[in-house]
């Protein structure tokens, strides 16, 4: 079976470019799903029948709204294996979650539109932990947890730095995200300055893109957000790793 991301996907391009999707399109989390659903309800009838084959289950119409909005309507008292069906967003929630996890990146390259066949076995537990992804991509960000320490004056851009990352010496997990050479904000998680999904490398790309910026305000208020949701991106990452070597 060559399933391929534009059988699944609303644009076809790249599953990469599906990564953090919902953070990026979060005030269209409804159209994005609506658009995901169609496409998979849409999808050939030789490639569904051959995704109900391998995980055994039958493929239904996601519900809607008088407005054709898709509704969830979830079961999780259902044990999985009593389920005799799935919708089209599970089926998407299974593969948001393999895009986050590393295990994906390193047997296939950035540009690669096909996707591993549905794993029956899986398929359930992956899909928990896409659909807390999308959820977390989804939400409003919130970084009150972190207590992040801000040493930024705002006088000076974001330049290149020899150690852009500095690890606290008394906690490992913990260290300064330093902008220039004297503006710094602590608190940051390690796991947050080094996560990454085959070439990308997230937060370390996006202090490049800001490069000869003046962080004001708004600009260290986006930059708390997306540390605070690579980190949770991270956590659940590792996890849906966890699930994949499990069965390796």
């Amino acid at each position: 079976m060559k399933l391929l991301i534009d059988h699944i996907a609303p644009d076809p391009v790249p599953p990469a470019a599906y990564i953090f999707y919902f953070y990026h399109h979060a005030e269209e989390h409804g159209s994005c799903i609506s658009r995901i659903a169609h496409q998979i309800e849409q999808m050939d009838p030789e490639m569904k029948r051959q995704v109900e084959l391998a995980l055994d289950l039958q493929l239904l119409l996601a519900p809607r709204d008088a407005s054709g909005n898709v509704c969830f309507v979830d079961s999780p008292d259902l044990r999985p294996e009593f389920r005799t069906t799935f919708g089209p967003i599970d089926l998407w929630d299974y593969y948001y979650a393999l895009i986050h996890s590393n295990n994906w990146w390193k047997s296939r390259s950035a540009t690669d539109h096909e996707l591993p066949p549905p794993s029956a076995d899986q398929f359930w537990t992956i899909n928990r932990l896409g659909k807390k992804l999308r959820r977390i991509h989804s939400s409003k960000i919130r970084t009150e947890k972190y207590q992040f320490d801000l040493r930024i004056s705002g006088n000076s851009p974001i330049q290149p730095v020899s150690a852009r990352f500095q690890p606290d010496p008394n906690q490992s997990n913990i260290g300064r995200l330093y902008l220039n050479d004297q503006d710094y904000m602590g608190q940051v998680p390690r796991r947050a300055w080094t996560f990454h999904l085959g070439e990308l490398h997230f937060l370390p790309d996006y202090l490049t893109k800001c490069s000869g910026h003046y962080p004001d305000s708004k600009m260290i208020r986006l930059l708390m957000e997306w540390i605070a949701v690579i980190d949770r991106t991270a956590g659940i990452s590792a996890a849906i790793s966890s699930v994949l070597y499990s069965v390796m």
